[in-house]
C-alpha cells in the first residue's frame, strides 16, 4: 500500500497478469487451448472421412465456437493470429485453414518460450 492507501504493482510485478502468471504464459495458455481446437477440426474431418458425419459436424461446431470465444476472451489472440477471425467467417477454417493456422500457432508458441 502506499501512504495513500492504494494499491501499486512493484515494478518486478511489470508485465504480470492479476492471476500471478506472467503475460508471455497466459499466451502460451491461450495458444495451447487454440491449438487444441484446431487439431479438433483436423480430427473433425478425419471423422467425416470415415462416415462419421453428425460426429464431425459436432466436433466443428464445437471447435469454431471455442475459437471464437478465445478471439472474445484474449484479444491478444488477433495481434498473434491476425487470420483467425478471417477463417472462421469464411469457413476455410474447416477445410486447409486449420492447418495453416496450427502451423502459425506453433510458431507463435516457439518465439514465446525463447
Amino acid at each position: 500500500m502506499t501512504p495513500e492507501g492504494t494499491s501499486r504493482r512493484p515494478d518486478d510485478q511489470a508485465g504480470v497478469e492479476p492471476t500471478g502468471q506472467s503475460a508471455a504464459s497466459v499466451r502460451l495458455e491461450v495458444l495451447g487451448r487454440a491449438a487444441q481446437r484446431l487439431h479438433q477440426i483436423g480430427s473433425a474431418n478425419d471423422a467425416e472421412d470415415h462416415g462419421y458425419t453428425d460426429d464431425a459436424r459436432r466436433m466443428r461446431t464445437e471447435a469454431c465456437a471455442a475459437l471464437r470465444t478465445l478471439l472474445e476472451d484474449h484479444p491478444f489472440l488477433r495481434e498473434l493470429l491476425p487470420g483467425l477471425a478471417g477463417e472462421l467467417d469464411t469457413g476455410r477454417i474447416l477445410g486447409a485453414g486449420w492447418s495453416t493456422l496450427l502451423d502459425a500457432v506453433e510458431t507463435q508458441q516457439a518465439a514465446l518460450s525463447r
